[in-house]
């Protein structure tokens, strides 16, 4: 009789998985973001921002009930993300903290599809705020070169009227 072959697959330690977890999460964002980890009293977490900006469109944190990482999100990347897979994750509102996220995704497994879904929808908002934020830049440019043309416009016609005014005193 031939020994069998089985290979026992070995849980993750909790950890591990937490590791695991977070580092798809950034994976899942590509290389088109930039991460910062913040220290905030005893929380530790990570933003996830554009590369070169200064606004976050998503944050991990810890999980204690997923047993993973949980993904904090904005309300309008929660409601980009379809329907049955919010359903079907375990999701809370998170407004209340106050620390600018809405929604936070708990997941404990690192190849849950949630967390593409997510990223998707958090790049797509972080791309039309970012374009959001250069239309604005460009009209503020705009007005301020239109404010320096009425500006030198207004300087030339008060020098006028000063030059008119002392050639008439010189009389």
């Amino acid at each position: 009789m031939e020994p069998e072959n089985t290979v026992e697959t070995k849980k993750p330690s909790r950890r591990e998985n937490k590791k695991r977890v977070r580092a798809s999460m950034i994976a899942a964002f590509g290389d088109s973001v930039e991460t910062k980890d913040i220290c905030t009293g005893t929380v530790t977490y990570t933003v996830i921002r554009p590369k070169g900006q200064s606004f976050n469109i998503a944050a991990i944190y810890g999980s204690k009930t997923a047993g993973g990482q949980s993904l904090w999100v904005k309300e309008a990347v929660w409601s980009g993300i379809d329907a049955t897979l919010r359903d079907s994750t375990h999701a809370v509102d998170v407004a209340l903290f106050n620390r600018g996220w809405q929604w936070a995704i708990h997941t404990g497994d690192e190849n849950d599809a949630i967390i593409n879904a997510a990223a998707t929808a958090a790049l797509d908002w972080g791309n039309a705020e970012l374009t959001r934020k250069e239309e604005r830049a460009a009209k503020k440019a705009d007005r301020a070169a239109k404010r320096l043309a009425r500006e030198s416009a207004m300087d030339a016609k008060r020098a006028e009227f000063r030059a008119k005014r002392e050639k008439k005193t010189d009389e």
